[in-house]
Protein backbone atom coordinates (compact mmCIF):
# COMPACT_ATOMS: atom_id res chain seq x y z
CA UNK A 1 0.00 0.00 0.00
CA UNK A 2 1.39 3.39 -1.11
CA UNK A 3 1.73 6.32 1.20
CA UNK A 4 -1.05 8.59 0.26
CA UNK A 5 -3.19 4.83 0.16
CA UNK A 6 -2.38 4.84 3.88
CA UNK A 7 -3.17 8.21 4.81
CA UNK A 8 -6.42 7.76 2.75
CA UNK A 9 -7.08 4.58 4.31
CA UNK A 10 -6.44 5.89 7.46
CA UNK A 11 -8.78 9.24 7.42
CA UNK A 12 -11.34 7.01 6.30
CA UNK A 13 -11.17 5.05 9.41
CA UNK A 14 -11.06 7.75 11.58
CA UNK A 15 -14.16 9.42 9.95
CA UNK A 16 -16.27 6.28 9.96
CA UNK A 17 -15.31 6.18 13.60
CA UNK A 18 -16.43 9.84 14.21
CA UNK A 19 -19.95 9.51 12.39
CA UNK A 20 -20.38 6.06 14.37
CA UNK A 21 -19.80 8.11 17.45
CA UNK A 22 -22.22 10.94 16.52
CA UNK A 23 -24.89 8.34 15.73
CA UNK A 24 -24.52 6.84 19.13
CA UNK A 25 -24.19 10.21 20.90
CA UNK A 26 -26.44 12.62 19.52
CA UNK A 27 -28.84 14.21 21.53
CA UNK A 28 -32.28 13.34 21.80
CA UNK A 29 -34.90 15.60 21.39
CA UNK A 30 -35.80 17.61 24.44
CA UNK A 31 -39.32 16.69 26.28
CA UNK A 32 -41.10 20.02 25.88
CA UNK A 33 -44.36 18.11 27.51
CA UNK A 34 -42.70 18.74 31.11
CA UNK A 35 -40.18 20.64 32.96
CA UNK A 36 -38.66 18.98 36.51
CA UNK A 37 -36.99 20.56 39.02
CA UNK A 38 -34.46 18.31 41.18
CA UNK A 39 -31.31 19.11 43.83
CA UNK A 40 -27.74 19.02 42.40
CA UNK A 41 -26.80 16.10 44.55
CA UNK A 42 -28.16 13.59 46.65
CA UNK A 43 -26.89 12.03 49.61
CA UNK A 44 -27.22 8.13 49.96
CA UNK A 45 -30.39 6.70 51.45
CA UNK A 46 -32.02 10.46 52.04
CA UNK A 47 -35.64 11.38 50.79
CA UNK A 48 -35.62 13.96 48.36
CA UNK A 49 -37.79 16.09 46.18
CA UNK A 50 -38.73 16.31 42.61
CA UNK A 51 -41.06 18.91 40.76
CA UNK A 52 -42.74 18.14 37.78
CA UNK A 53 -44.60 20.22 35.96
CA UNK A 54 -46.62 18.58 32.80
CA UNK A 55 -47.61 20.83 29.85
CA UNK A 56 -49.82 20.12 27.78
CA UNK A 57 -51.37 16.67 29.49
CA UNK A 58 -54.90 16.05 29.04
CA UNK A 59 -56.78 16.56 33.09
CA UNK A 60 -57.51 13.51 35.22
CA UNK A 61 -53.86 11.38 33.82
CA UNK A 62 -51.62 10.08 36.04
CA UNK A 63 -47.89 10.99 35.89
CA UNK A 64 -45.92 8.55 37.47
CA UNK A 65 -42.09 9.20 38.66
CA UNK A 66 -39.62 6.51 39.58
CA UNK A 67 -36.09 6.96 39.80
CA UNK A 68 -33.33 4.59 37.88
CA UNK A 69 -29.50 4.13 38.93
CA UNK A 70 -26.23 3.66 37.21
CA UNK A 71 -23.22 2.57 38.59
CA UNK A 72 -19.55 4.48 38.37
CA UNK A 73 -18.95 1.84 35.54
CA UNK A 74 -22.26 3.10 33.62
CA UNK A 75 -24.33 0.21 34.16
CA UNK A 76 -28.17 0.10 34.39
CA UNK A 77 -29.45 -1.16 38.14
CA UNK A 78 -32.39 -0.22 36.77
CA UNK A 79 -34.57 1.00 38.98
CA UNK A 80 -33.93 1.93 42.67
CA UNK A 81 -36.66 4.07 43.83
CA UNK A 82 -40.31 4.61 43.20
CA UNK A 83 -42.44 7.11 43.00
CA UNK A 84 -46.30 6.98 43.92
CA UNK A 85 -48.82 8.10 40.96
CA UNK A 86 -50.90 11.70 41.08
CA UNK A 87 -53.56 12.86 39.13
CA UNK A 88 -52.47 15.71 36.48
CA UNK A 89 -54.16 18.77 37.22
CA UNK A 90 -54.87 22.32 35.54
CA UNK A 91 -52.09 23.74 33.20
CA UNK A 92 -49.99 24.78 35.31
CA UNK A 93 -50.08 22.44 38.53
CA UNK A 94 -46.94 21.66 40.11
CA UNK A 95 -46.61 17.97 41.47
CA UNK A 96 -43.99 17.09 44.18
CA UNK A 97 -42.54 13.93 44.42
CA UNK A 98 -40.91 12.38 47.55
CA UNK A 99 -38.27 9.60 47.02
CA UNK A 100 -35.78 8.00 48.79
CA UNK A 101 -32.40 7.25 47.38
CA UNK A 102 -30.98 4.20 48.18
CA UNK A 103 -27.59 3.74 50.31
CA UNK A 104 -25.97 1.23 48.66
CA UNK A 105 -22.01 1.08 47.47
CA UNK A 106 -22.57 0.93 43.92
CA UNK A 107 -24.45 3.84 43.49
CA UNK A 108 -23.14 6.57 41.45
CA UNK A 109 -25.77 8.72 39.52
CA UNK A 110 -29.87 8.36 39.38
CA UNK A 111 -32.27 9.76 36.32
CA UNK A 112 -35.69 10.44 36.71
CA UNK A 113 -37.73 8.48 34.22
CA UNK A 114 -41.16 9.65 34.16
CA UNK A 115 -44.70 8.91 32.38
CA UNK A 116 -47.77 9.17 31.83
CA UNK A 117 -50.54 6.74 31.49
CA UNK A 118 -54.15 6.59 31.97
CA UNK A 119 -54.26 4.47 34.92
CA UNK A 120 -50.54 5.05 36.32
CA UNK A 121 -49.86 1.41 34.70
CA UNK A 122 -46.59 1.18 32.48
CA UNK A 123 -47.83 -0.88 30.03
CA UNK A 124 -50.63 1.91 29.40
CA UNK A 125 -47.96 5.08 29.02
CA UNK A 126 -48.43 7.61 26.23
CA UNK A 127 -45.59 9.77 27.11
CA UNK A 128 -42.04 8.79 28.47
CA UNK A 129 -39.77 11.39 29.07
CA UNK A 130 -35.96 10.50 31.00
CA UNK A 131 -33.58 13.25 33.21
CA UNK A 132 -30.40 13.67 32.55
CA UNK A 133 -28.38 12.05 35.62
CA UNK A 134 -27.83 12.89 39.64
CA UNK A 135 -24.83 12.34 41.09
CA UNK A 136 -25.12 10.68 44.00
CA UNK A 137 -21.92 11.32 46.47
CA UNK A 138 -21.56 10.48 50.12
CA UNK A 139 -20.58 13.25 52.27
CA UNK A 140 -22.78 16.57 53.48
CA UNK A 141 -26.90 16.37 53.02
CA UNK A 142 -28.37 16.75 50.00
CA UNK A 143 -28.84 20.28 48.03
CA UNK A 144 -32.34 21.26 48.87
CA UNK A 145 -32.17 23.91 46.43
CA UNK A 146 -34.10 22.80 43.68
CA UNK A 147 -32.81 23.20 40.04
CA UNK A 148 -34.10 23.03 36.59
CA UNK A 149 -33.36 19.18 35.28
CA UNK A 150 -33.36 18.55 31.16
CA UNK A 151 -35.44 16.01 30.26
CA UNK A 152 -35.70 14.24 26.97
CA UNK A 153 -38.53 12.15 25.64
CA UNK A 154 -37.61 8.45 25.93
CA UNK A 155 -39.06 5.66 24.16
CA UNK A 156 -38.08 2.57 26.29
CA UNK A 157 -37.78 -1.25 24.59
CA UNK A 158 -39.57 0.08 21.08
CA UNK A 159 -40.58 -2.73 19.22
CA UNK A 160 -39.75 -2.46 15.71
CA UNK A 161 -41.61 -5.36 14.03
CA UNK A 162 -39.53 -7.77 11.58
CA UNK A 163 -40.63 -7.60 8.03
CA UNK A 164 -40.07 -10.30 4.95
CA UNK A 165 -41.37 -11.67 2.25
CA UNK A 166 -40.31 -15.10 1.61
CA UNK A 167 -40.61 -14.97 -2.10
CA UNK A 168 -37.49 -12.62 -2.13
CA UNK A 169 -35.45 -14.62 0.64
CA UNK A 170 -35.76 -17.88 -1.89
CA UNK A 171 -34.62 -15.67 -4.39
CA UNK A 172 -31.44 -14.85 -2.24
CA UNK A 173 -30.89 -18.44 -1.80
CA UNK A 174 -31.17 -19.40 -4.94
CA UNK A 175 -28.49 -16.48 -6.35
CA UNK A 176 -26.13 -17.11 -3.56
CA UNK A 177 -26.73 -20.68 -4.59
CA UNK A 178 -25.71 -20.09 -8.75
CA UNK A 179 -22.46 -17.71 -7.37
CA UNK A 180 -21.91 -21.32 -5.06
CA UNK A 181 -22.27 -23.53 -8.27
CA UNK A 182 -20.28 -20.92 -10.39
CA UNK A 183 -17.00 -21.09 -8.07
CA UNK A 184 -17.54 -24.58 -7.95
CA UNK A 185 -16.95 -25.49 -11.82
CA UNK A 186 -14.49 -22.81 -11.29
CA UNK A 187 -12.52 -24.51 -8.35
CA UNK A 188 -12.61 -27.76 -10.43
CA UNK A 189 -11.08 -26.48 -13.55
CA UNK A 190 -8.28 -25.01 -11.51
CA UNK A 191 -4.84 -26.39 -11.38
CA UNK A 192 -2.90 -23.74 -9.35
CA UNK A 193 -3.32 -24.82 -5.76
CA UNK A 194 -3.58 -20.57 -4.41
CA UNK A 195 -6.56 -20.28 -6.83
CA UNK A 196 -8.15 -23.01 -5.69
CA UNK A 197 -7.80 -22.11 -1.74
CA UNK A 198 -9.42 -18.75 -2.75
CA UNK A 199 -12.09 -20.33 -4.35
CA UNK A 200 -12.86 -22.80 -1.92
CA UNK A 201 -13.20 -19.93 0.79
CA UNK A 202 -15.43 -18.27 -1.33
CA UNK A 203 -17.45 -21.21 -2.03
CA UNK A 204 -17.95 -21.90 1.56
CA UNK A 205 -19.04 -17.72 1.98
CA UNK A 206 -21.64 -18.46 -0.31
CA UNK A 207 -22.99 -20.91 0.91
CA UNK A 208 -23.05 -20.31 4.35
CA UNK A 209 -25.08 -17.12 3.67
CA UNK A 210 -27.68 -19.58 1.57
CA UNK A 211 -27.23 -21.76 4.34
CA UNK A 212 -28.07 -18.74 6.71
CA UNK A 213 -30.88 -17.68 4.96
CA UNK A 214 -32.57 -21.10 4.72
CA UNK A 215 -32.21 -22.25 7.93
CA UNK A 216 -33.33 -18.44 9.18
CA UNK A 217 -29.95 -18.06 11.33
CA UNK A 218 -30.27 -14.21 11.22
CA UNK A 219 -34.15 -14.03 12.61
CA UNK A 220 -32.92 -16.37 15.12
CA UNK A 221 -29.56 -14.65 16.67
CA UNK A 222 -31.16 -10.88 16.53
CA UNK A 223 -34.06 -12.11 18.27
CA UNK A 224 -31.80 -13.61 21.29
CA UNK A 225 -29.60 -10.19 20.83
CA UNK A 226 -32.78 -7.96 21.20
CA UNK A 227 -33.73 -10.13 24.34
CA UNK A 228 -30.26 -9.77 25.40
CA UNK A 229 -30.11 -5.68 25.36
CA UNK A 230 -33.93 -5.43 26.60
CA UNK A 231 -32.80 -7.07 29.60
CA UNK A 232 -30.42 -5.27 30.57
CA UNK A 233 -31.77 -1.90 29.56
CA UNK A 234 -29.45 -1.00 26.47
CA UNK A 235 -31.58 -1.78 23.56
CA UNK A 236 -32.77 1.95 22.69
CA UNK A 237 -29.71 3.84 24.38
CA UNK A 238 -26.28 2.55 24.83
CA UNK A 239 -24.29 3.61 27.79
CA UNK A 240 -21.02 4.73 27.23
CA UNK A 241 -19.03 1.45 27.22
CA UNK A 242 -21.81 0.32 25.03
CA UNK A 243 -21.28 3.07 23.13
CA UNK A 244 -17.04 3.05 22.82
CA UNK A 245 -17.19 -1.24 22.16
CA UNK A 246 -19.65 -0.53 18.70
CA UNK A 247 -17.32 2.38 17.50
CA UNK A 248 -13.92 0.07 18.06
CA UNK A 249 -16.12 -3.15 16.39
CA UNK A 250 -17.07 -0.71 13.59
CA UNK A 251 -13.71 0.64 12.71
CA UNK A 252 -11.86 -2.76 13.75
CA UNK A 253 -14.23 -4.59 10.96
CA UNK A 254 -14.04 -2.31 8.43
CA UNK A 255 -10.05 -2.01 8.82
CA UNK A 256 -10.33 -6.12 8.03
CA UNK A 257 -12.84 -6.09 5.31
CA UNK A 258 -10.54 -3.14 3.54
CA UNK A 259 -7.24 -5.23 3.87
CA UNK A 260 -9.52 -8.14 2.34
CA UNK A 261 -10.59 -5.85 -0.19
CA UNK A 262 -6.89 -4.98 -0.97
CA UNK A 263 -5.99 -8.77 -1.04
CA UNK A 264 -8.67 -9.80 -3.35
CA UNK A 265 -8.34 -10.67 -6.91
CA UNK A 266 -12.06 -10.36 -7.91
CA UNK A 267 -13.27 -7.32 -5.70
CA UNK A 268 -16.91 -7.19 -6.81
CA UNK A 269 -17.44 -11.33 -5.85
CA UNK A 270 -15.82 -10.19 -2.56
CA UNK A 271 -17.42 -7.08 -1.59
CA UNK A 272 -20.65 -9.06 -2.44
CA UNK A 273 -20.12 -11.20 0.46
CA UNK A 274 -18.55 -8.69 2.79
CA UNK A 275 -21.69 -6.36 2.14
CA UNK A 276 -24.32 -9.06 2.77
CA UNK A 277 -22.36 -10.14 5.89
CA UNK A 278 -22.32 -6.68 7.22
CA UNK A 279 -26.09 -6.39 6.71
CA UNK A 280 -26.94 -9.69 8.95
CA UNK A 281 -24.66 -8.26 11.47
CA UNK A 282 -26.27 -4.94 11.76
CA UNK A 283 -29.40 -6.54 12.08
CA UNK A 284 -28.04 -9.13 14.45
CA UNK A 285 -26.39 -6.45 16.74
CA UNK A 286 -30.19 -5.18 17.54
CA UNK A 287 -29.57 -1.10 17.12
CA UNK A 288 -32.82 -0.06 17.23
CA UNK A 289 -32.09 2.72 15.00
CA UNK A 290 -30.55 0.16 12.57
CA UNK A 291 -33.52 -2.16 13.36
CA UNK A 292 -35.94 0.80 12.24
CA UNK A 293 -33.90 1.60 9.07
CA UNK A 294 -33.54 -2.50 7.71
CA UNK A 295 -37.15 -3.14 8.90
CA UNK A 296 -38.26 -0.33 6.90
CA UNK A 297 -39.94 -0.96 3.64
CA UNK A 298 -39.44 0.52 -0.09
CA UNK A 299 -42.49 -0.22 -2.23
CA UNK A 300 -43.55 -3.13 0.05
CA UNK A 301 -40.40 -5.01 0.03
CA UNK A 302 -38.05 -4.56 3.37
CA UNK A 303 -34.99 -2.51 2.73
CA UNK A 304 -32.81 -5.38 4.43
CA UNK A 305 -33.48 -7.72 1.72
CA UNK A 306 -33.65 -5.22 -1.26
CA UNK A 307 -29.83 -4.53 0.10
CA UNK A 308 -29.12 -8.07 0.30
CA UNK A 309 -30.70 -8.26 -3.71
CA UNK A 310 -27.91 -5.92 -3.91
CA UNK A 311 -24.99 -7.63 -2.92
CA UNK A 312 -26.08 -10.79 -4.83
CA UNK A 313 -26.03 -8.97 -7.58
CA UNK A 314 -22.93 -7.42 -7.32
CA UNK A 315 -21.33 -10.69 -6.17
CA UNK A 316 -23.02 -12.41 -9.26
CA UNK A 317 -21.62 -8.81 -11.47
CA UNK A 318 -18.24 -9.63 -10.02
CA UNK A 319 -18.64 -13.62 -11.46
CA UNK A 320 -18.60 -12.66 -15.39
CA UNK A 321 -14.86 -12.65 -15.00
CA UNK A 322 -14.89 -15.95 -13.74
CA UNK A 323 -17.16 -17.72 -15.73
CA UNK A 324 -15.78 -15.86 -19.37
CA UNK A 325 -12.32 -16.27 -18.90
CA UNK A 326 -10.42 -19.75 -18.76
CA UNK A 327 -9.29 -21.11 -15.62
CA UNK A 328 -5.33 -20.58 -14.89
CA UNK A 329 -4.00 -23.62 -15.88
CA UNK A 330 -7.04 -25.49 -17.63
CA UNK A 331 -6.24 -27.54 -20.69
Amino acid sequence: MKPLQQVIFAAGLLILGGITWLILTRPKPQALWLMLEAPSRIAPGETVTIRAMPNGISRDRKLTLDLHGTTARHQSLRVVSHGRSQVIGPAGQVIEFLLTVPARPDLATVHAIVYVSPDGAWAHRSHVAKSEPIPVEVGPATDRELRPLHVHDHTPDPEVPRVELPALRGLLVMLWLIVAGALAVRFLNHSEKNGRGRSLALITASLAIAGSEIFRFEPYASELARQFARKYGFYDGRLLPQQIAIVVTVVVVASLAAFILFKARNRRLVLGLLGHAAIATAAILSLHEMDALLFATLGGAPIEQLAKMSTVSLALWGLRPLVTSPAPGAA
